[in-house]
């Protein structure tokens, strides 16, 4: 640094000293830096306090499962965890038969729209039971279904399919698989259906009932597609189950009661 250039600081210096009374140049004095007056330690300890508190805040809301819609109960979580296996089994049927040598024509398109349809619905389903800090059921389990009062296994759900009979269906000729895919997918519906519509009336949480009300509407209507499908191969229909289909009236002002 220059002689002049250090004489110009200094000067300066000189001038900051000049410009501040005596009695205020002692909040200076100290070897701990400036002394801060007593409303500006007060207010300092307010921020930090708010800081904290609002830190605690994020962490404990980014923990606690999320109540939006209302608050989960044993239905919801357990019509999601038993649908979702429930929609897997429907994917298994419909890429068993998406894989026969000679898929139908109509049979094929529904056969990807399920896929499609359902593994998106699976999605929506994941997501909110992680929402509420669960995971999805063990296969394996036993207590599928007891939110219907009804315990039971995965496999021994409404209108489940056994292991063998989604084999068959990419393996036999094509018409006796294709009867045989509309008939097992009405049949897996029709118990999809049935457990929706218990789920509107009992589930806590809005969504959930919605959702329930939605897919049972889309099978439904798959149903009744079916069903025109089989007559025009010569099956009657008309002793096949139906299904009551839930509606926004099932709601009990946007919250189940069990």
């Amino acid at each position: 640094m220059s002689v002049s250039a250090a004489a110009e600081i200094d000067a300066s210096a000189e001038g900051v000293a000049e410009a501040v009374p005596v009695e205020e140049q002692e909040d200076f004095a100290g070897t701990g830096g400036p002394i801060l007056p007593w409303w500006s330690f007060i207010a300092l300890c307010l921020a930090m306090a708010f800081l904290g508190f609002a830190g605690a805040w994020f962490l404990k809301s980014t923990q606690d499962p999320s109540c939006e819609g209302g608050c989960p109960n044993a239905t919801d979580i357990g019509f999601f965890r038993d649908m979702y296996d429930h929609h897997d089994q429907a994917v298994q049927m419909a890429e068993s038969y998406r894989g026969n040598p000679n898929p139908g024509g109509y049979a094929k398109v529904l056969a990807g729209e399920i896929v499609l349809a359902q593994r998106r619905e699976q999605g929506i389903m994941y997501g909110w039971l992680q929402s509420w800090g669960l995971a999805l059921g063990d296969v394996d389990r036993t207590d599928a279904m007891a939110w219907m009062g009804e315990p039971t296994t995965v496999q021994a759900m409404p209108g489940m399919q056994t292991p063998d009979d989604i084999s068959a269906l990419g393996e036999l000729p094509s018409g006796e698989a294709t009867e045989m895919f509309y008939l097992m997918m009405r049949d897996h519906h029709v118990g999809g259906v049935e457990m929706a519509a218990v789920a509107v009336r009992q589930a806590n949480n809005e969504y959930v009932q919605r959702y329930a009300i939605d897919w049972a509407n889309a099978q439904a209507f798959e149903i009744a597609e079916i069903d025109i499908e089989l007559e025009k191969i010569g099956v009657d229909t008309s002793q096949l189950p139906s299904v009551d289909v839930p509606d926004e009236g099932d709601i009990t002002h946007g919250h189940g009661g069990k």
